[in-house]
């Protein structure tokens, strides 16, 4: 099995490159700062059979949107743990969509879902803070793991020795567009034994797929409160411009105890759990819930109605409360024939997946929104159902009475 690893810093200036990178023997300390942006990745080429087909897991907790460099070097994975794949077969509790079957949850689920022994990588993972990309095809399983590094906090890269490769790339955002990006600083490389050897200057230049969408007006994604059974989500984009070339659209991973009707609603695609009648705890074991689309209108309220399942019912009075995190993002089309990959990151399965080559995607932040749906009390249980009961005899008794028994016709007498 053969193991590369490349580590990725990003400064804001150039004078960051030399204030926070030290040299110690063979390591490189990296001191943290307002905006650093580190990407951990690693390669592993296994001599064992590997999977039949391709299956990408991401996870991602909003721990680095706050960056104004992050999309330099990441793209923006869709809320939460997602495991998407094209093998032939079936992910526990997934679904199917045109391209991919889907499983998301709240919580990572790494290893669960990552058949591929990672080793020593599992103890640098940390999901707590960082947005995290496992991608396995075949035999070949990348990992990703973007992180800041904030003030007072330290970082120290060395070549380990179950790496049979190992370099480093410190840059400082030297210039960047929409698309283009260009980074200057030090790459630095470690010798087969360890040795770290004298670190280069170093330009590079590549074109990137996601950028921060950022402006005075930040579009705002709300419940209407307060929250009922049926909540109503508000998108205002008032303040936004329409393009020809650009949409605005918004994605959601529901969880069972939500849906959205598709014959209300009118999204793009909707996958997974539809059914209108069904309550929370028959579906829970099959499905995680559901996957859609929305495209938006620019210039506008949008508005979008959800509705909330029944829950298992408990003893005395309850609620569940549950939250979703939408992805409101903008969808540009570009000049370029396509922008599928970069040094840092490529296209991969998921909410990409519905668009063309080379769109540009800018994301606005994210935020949690939680619905809080009454459980019903299992104390009225009998009663309740004594009563439903009454109700359907006494209306069957009806309606067989007005079957059966058929009423007088009246005779008149001519005078």
């Amino acid at each position: 099995m053969g193991v590369k690893s490349r580590f990725t810093v990003v400064f804001e200036e150039a004078e960051d490159v030399g204030e926070r990178l030290e040299a110690l023997g063979d390591e490189l300390r990296v001191r943290g700062g307002s905006d650093v942006v580190v990407q951990q990745r690693w390669v592993i080429d296994s001599l064992e059979p590997g999977i039949d087909g391709e299956r990408r897991v991401t996870w991602s907790s909003g721990g680095i949107e706050g960056s104004k460099l992050a999309r330099v070097v990441s793209a923006t994975l869709s809320p939460g743990f997602n495991v998407y794949s094209t093998e032939i077969g079936q992910l526990s509790r997934s679904f199917e969509t045109p391209f991919y079957q889907l499983y998301h949850s709240r919580d990572p689920q790494f290893r669960e879902y990552v058949p591929v022994d990672l080793a020593g990588i599992w103890s640098r993972l940390d999901p707590g803070k960082c947005d995290i990309e496992v991608k396995m095809s075949g035999n070949r399983t990348e990992i990703a793991q973007w992180c800041l590094l904030r003030d007072n906090e330290n970082i120290t890269f060395r070549k380990e020795p179950d790496i049979d490769a190992c370099e480093a790339g410190i840059f400082y955002l030297d210039t960047r567009d929409s698309i283009d990006v260009n980074l200057s600083g030090l790459r630095c490389k470690w010798s087969d034994d360890g040795v770290l050897q004298k670190c280069q200057k170093t330009t590079l230049f590549y074109k990137t797929s996601h950028f921060p969408f950022r402006s005075l007006d930040q579009p705002t994604v709300e419940l209407e409160t307060p929250v009922g059974l049926h909540p109503k989500m508000f998108i205002d984009l008032t303040n936004s411009h329409a393009s020809e070339k650009c949409g605005y659209f918004l994605h959601l991973t529901l969880p069972v105890d939500l849906f959205v009707d598709r014959f209300q609603s009118s999204p793009l695609f909707l996958y997974g759990a539809q059914d209108l009648e069904l309550p929370e705890y028959k579906l829970r074991n099959e499905t995680w819930g559901s996957e859609s689309l929305f495209e938006l209108d620019a210039e506008q309220l949008n508005e979008i109605t959800l509705h909330s399942r029944y829950v298992e019912p408990v003893a005395g009075n309850q609620s569940k409360t549950v939250d979703f995190t939408p992805l409101l993002f903008r969808a540009c089309d570009s000049d370029e024939k396509t922008l599928l990959e970069n040094p840092f990151y490529s296209r991969g399965l998921g909410y990409e997946s519905f668009f063309t080559p080379n769109t540009i995607f800018g994301a606005f932040p994210l935020r949690s929104l939680e619905v809080t749906i009454p459980r019903p009390d299992t104390a009225h249980y009998e009663t309740t159902k004594l009563v439903t009961l009454t109700c359907l005899l006494v209306s069957l008794v009806y309606i067989l009475l007005k079957i059966i028994v058929k009423p007088r016709s009246g005779r008149h007498t001519a005078k």
